[in-house]
């Protein structure tokens, strides 16, 4: 059986860039009406580039797909159906893809022993993959418990959620957000560790 850092198709990890960053941007422009939309067809557009970075052998293929396949389809009905259950389902689909993504490509990464832009570019998705994965985290938290973040708004979307993850894992933390729940807090400080010993550690290990 060949491992999973083993099947990872070397070239593609410039695609999964662009899509998270493409994400990333796209989610804090479009805040209207399209929003649900918008995020459903980025997020959809990175599952299928973390999918096709992540496989090159065909049985690992077949099973990133379709994960992937299952990822989509939770993301689309827990937006546009309405029900709580499905939410907290495809919420939950989504730590697992991501964490499995996660995993691969950073066994990928510190295999590697020739650090080009390639292997850089993967630094960078992974860190970011890592960044959208912990948002996820907090996402799944407020659907159980809707006051455990303070905000200035009334209402808290999940753009809100990828900004305040974002700002506490680069640990700049503004206080614009802040979380009031004992869950939130704890996933918020270890949210600014692993960010910090994502860039400590990871890095260092490559170069």
């Amino acid at each position: 059986m060949v491992e999973e850092t083993e099947s990872l198709s070397p070239q593609r990890f410039p695609l999964l860039f662009l899509a998270l960053i493409t994400f990333m941007v796209c989610t804090h422009l479009f805040r209207d009406a399209a929003q649900a939309l918008v995020e459903n067809l980025l997020l959809s557009l990175v599952a299928i580039t973390s999918a096709v970075t992540l496989s090159s052998e065909n049985k690992l293929r077949k099973l990133v797909l379709v994960l992937a396949a299952v990822f989509i389809m939770s993301r689309w009905a827990g937006s546009y159906y309405g029900s709580e259950t499905i939410k907290v389902l495809s919420l939950f689909l989504m730590l697992l893809y991501f964490t499995y993504i996660v995993k691969g490509v950073l066994q990928f990464l510190l295999k590697s022993r020739v650090v080009d832009s390639n292997v850089i570019l993967g630094c960078v998705a992974a860190y970011l993959m890592i960044g959208i994965l912990i948002s996820f985290g907090f996402a799944l938290l407020l659907e159980f418990d809707p006051s455990a973040f303070s905000v200035p708004a009334s209402e808290m979307d999940y753009t809100d959620i990828l900004y305040f993850t974002m700002i506490t894992f680069t640990t700049i933390g503004y206080g614009d957000i802040t979380p009031t729940a004992s869950m939130t807090r704890m996933l918020a400080y270890f949210s600014g560790i692993i960010g910090q010993m994502y860039m400590g550690i990871i890095t260092a290990i490559i170069v």
